[in-house]
């Protein structure tokens, strides 16, 4: 969902935190929310955050850090969210499995051992029944999680347009080799080619691609010269977690080495209304880098 905090909310909150010490952690920049669960039981650490109750809607922007959490009884797998030293959250147990092998490369491989991220708390307000709870959310790069190839397309496939012949006879094929590579370029897409011996006939297809969901890609692969002529056809898209490897893929490799520091309040830059222009987000074709930062205990 990138930039749904800043559609959805105005400007931060003006009233300030209670001052806290800091801590040395790596911030991994991104643009794809990832949503904190369980905040209903953190409400008065969270008020605290930011500074007290009101009946005034909150936005606050600060940073989190993601620690593992041994011993949990309810997931073995658990992640909680820390922000200024008090839990405030956990990522919800399907995303703690999906994160959790990504989260230890980064602890192992970042030169602080601890992982943060851009984080909003949002909410409050008056509502009929009182104030609104405050609620968590979280920015990241998924790939920087080796998460990058989360779905791949298994099988586009000869379509009813498909012309008799393999691929090399086919209309179009000029302008459809330039569509992918595009979709390559931009990052979308990271393998792709025909099931051995399938391109000197009716050809099916392996797509290995880089997208947060089923909708994208076939929003994505609409515009391909090929599918208007429903010379191709997308028979099935599926989710592939990967277990084996991911320490190879470019964004793995990418992560291991922050290039450029930050050191500061995140709680001072909100409130002035600046933001240190080596921090923010990017395009989902890029590897983020990690900044090394200080956030609040």
């Amino acid at each position: 969902m990138p930039g749904l905090l800043s559609r959805l909310f105005g400007k931060p909150s003006v009233r300030a935190a209670e001052h806290v010490e800091s801590i040395e952690a790596n911030l991994y920049p991104g643009d794809e929310t990832l949503e904190v669960v369980g905040e209903s039981h953190y409400q008065d650490a969270l008020w605290r955050i930011v500074g007290g109750h009101r009946r005034d809607p909150v936005r606050y922007e600060t940073e989190a850090v993601l620690e593992l959490e041994a011993g949990n009884r309810h997931d073995a797998n658990a992640i909680k969210v820390v922000i200024h030293g008090a839990l405030v959250g956990y990522l919800s147990r399907e995303d703690a499995a999906a994160y959790r092998p990504g989260l230890l490369r980064l602890m192992e491989t970042s030169p602080t051992g601890r992982v943060a991220l851009a984080a909003a708390i949002v909410g409050g307000g008056p509502r009929s029944d009182g104030i609104g709870f405050l609620g968590v959310f979280l920015d990241h790069d998924p790939a920087d999680f080796a998460l990058a190839a989360r779905y791949a397309a298994n099988g586009p496939e000869a379509g009813p347009g498909w012309r008799d012949g393999g691929i090399y006879e086919q209309p179009a094929v000029d302008e459809h080799a330039a569509f992918m590579n595009a979709l390559a370029d931009s990052g979308l897409v990271l393998f792709a080619g025909p099931l051995a011996g399938t391109e000197h006939g009716r050809v099916r297809v392996l797509l290995i691609v880089n997208a947060k969901d089923e909708d994208e890609i076939h929003r994505q692969l609409a515009d391909d010269p090929w599918v208007s002529t429903e010379q191709l056809d997308t028979v099935t898209i599926e989710p592939w977690q990967i277990l084996v490897g991911a320490e190879r893929l470019p964004s793995a490799q990418a992560v291991s080495k922050p290039t450029s520091q930050w050191r500061g309040s995140r709680a001072k830059s909100t409130l002035e209304g600046d933001r240190p222009s080596s921090y923010g987000r990017h395009p989902r074709s890029t590897h983020s880098t990690p900044l090394s930062m200080r956030v609040g205990l």
